[in-house]
């Protein structure tokens, strides 16, 4: 039985309007984007600062307006965002933290969902002492990972993953694609994770989509694309990020 379609996006464009004197001037960000992703695939969205990969991920969501067409054969995806610090509520425990979505789902009791949030702390790889601290308690490795579990409490089939590691020092950005791995292995989780930086796309990512303002300029398996890139700018990108190509990915 082949995989799920779980992602659709057919031609989707997004434009905003900038105020210039008395005139409101179009300015596109999304050009005519598509891509499809299954069932457990991690799909890596590379490019520069600007190149529309953040607002690609707010169409996916719902949360801003486009043309062309989405479709999500899932319920709504969960996001993991950059800053772990302002993505947590500084007044509640970890343990709060996680239970929250349950509660607001409902249907379980008390202490159906804490221990949810037990397994998932154990399976984010916390301590379970840490249930009981606020996030201000913790370093910034520590608050990614209370990130990721409240993301898969709610065991969704798919988990936007915006920048996640790239306010991390090497060694704990190294600590959070292995759990990543670990996660989709056991969970079964598909990602679609957004960065700007190749090596760490190549350590986690099945499939890359190379985008450039707004465009996608190329995409295929992450090593037919980044031994074998068919576009300059891909070319380029790969020259700059001195990437070694023989070393192993973490997720293939």
């Amino acid at each position: 039985m082949p995989p799920k379609l779980i992602l659709k996006v057919d031609n989707v464009s997004n434009t905003y309007y900038e105020t210039v004197g008395v005139r409101k001037v179009a300015k596109p960000v999304l050009d005519s984007v598509s891509f499809e992703m299954l069932k457990g695939q991690i799909v890596g969205l590379v490019g520069e600062s600007g190149s529309g990969k953040s607002t690609l991920a707010k169409c996916i969501l719902g949360v801003i307006d486009y043309t062309g067409s989405i479709t999500l054969n899932t319920e709504r995806p969960q996001m993991v965002f950059q800053d772990s610090t302002s993505a947590l509520n500084p007044s509640m425990t970890v343990e709060r933290i996680l239970e929250e979505p349950l509660i607001i789902r409902g249907g379980m009791s008390k202490k159906e969902r804490l221990d949810t949030v037990a397994e998932v702390i154990d399976a984010v790889g916390l301590s379970p002492d840490l249930a009981k601290s606020k996030p201000g308690e913790l370093s910034g490795g520590q608050r990614q990972r209370v990130c990721i579990a409240a993301a898969m409490i709610s065991k969704p089939e798919l988990v936007i993953l915006d920048e996640p590691v790239s306010a991390l020092d090497v060694t704990i950005q190294a600590q959070i694609l292995e759990l990543l791995a670990k996660l989709r292995k056991k969970y079964n989780f598909s990602y679609l994770f957004i960065s700007h930086d190749l090596n760490v796309v190549y350590q986690l990512c099945d499939y890359v989509l190379v985008m450039r303002r707004g465009k996608v300029l190329e995409q295929g398996y992450i090593d037919k694309v980044y031994n074998h890139p068919e576009n300059d700018y891909t070319k380029a990108l790969l020259a700059a990020s001195d990437l070694l190509i023989e070393s192993a990915g973490i997720g293939n």
